[in-house]
């Protein structure tokens, strides 16, 4: 079967599989949605010159923290009755594991960033600032992001206390990214020339985070 197919084959059924139990795509929009609305009565009257930084900082943070809990579920159709231990002794291209793993991790993340930052221009004081820079810079973000969260999950696959060993990993690791992000879209609303310096920052991330990922991902598959 070639890489294309085995790629088919794998979102496929990872797509069945996560369709069945629809808890691991509603419980991190949820969650995300909670923490708008928390934020939205914290920050109901706030002055004028900061609704930017309070409308950038919420859509990011939510989506950081929300995001994550995707990942950390990723292989729940592979845990199913050992399934990811009869995969390994499948001849199953690992690049294509790994992009099919890539390409459910940036949708999920997708469905919950795209309804956050609608709901946050609906309700929040930065009801006028959804410039298609803004979400250019998201999605830019989420790339990286995805496959950062791919590689720590397959590394913490076997781990004793995945669910605590997952974050202490991936927060650190998204800090860089969570910067340029929040610096490059206020770059874009102020109309400031740093902004696409900031952009080519998350770009130069996601570009690192993925030539890991596709490098590391068979020999932690395999160990």
């Amino acid at each position: 079967m070639s890489i294309l197919n085995q790629y088919k084959t794998l979102i496929s059924n990872n797509l069945k599989s996560d369709l069945k139990d629809r808890s691991r795509i509603y419980t991190p929009l949820l969650f995300s949605l909670t923490l708008l609305i928390l934020f939205t009565f914290a920050f109901e009257e706030i002055a004028a010159n900061i609704e930017a930084e309070i409308f950038i900082a919420e859509i990011f943070l939510i989506s950081l923290f929300s995001i994550q809990l995707s990942f950390i579920s990723i292989y729940e159709p592979e845990r199913q009755d050992d399934a990811f231990t009869l995969m390994k002794s499948y001849p199953i291209n690992t690049y294509s594991w790994f992009l099919a793993k890539f390409t459910l991790a940036f949708t999920y993340s997708l469905v919950i960033f795209v309804p956050t930052v609608l709901f946050a221009q609906l309700f929040s004081a930065g009801s006028n600032l959804g410039i298609w820079q803004i979400w250019l810079t998201g999605v830019s973000a989420i790339a990286g992001l995805s496959s950062m969260g791919v590689l720590l999950s397959t590394l913490t696959y076997s781990a004793k206390g995945r669910e605590s060993i997952f974050p202490i990993l991936y927060f650190p690791l998204t800090i860089p990214i969570l910067l340029a992000s929040i610096q490059a879209s206020l770059a874009f609303i102020s109309g400031s020339s740093d902004a696409w310096n900031w952009f080519g920052i998350i770009g130069g991330f996601d570009i690192i985070y993925f030539t890991l990922g596709s490098l590391l991902f068979g020999e932690l598959i395999s160990s």
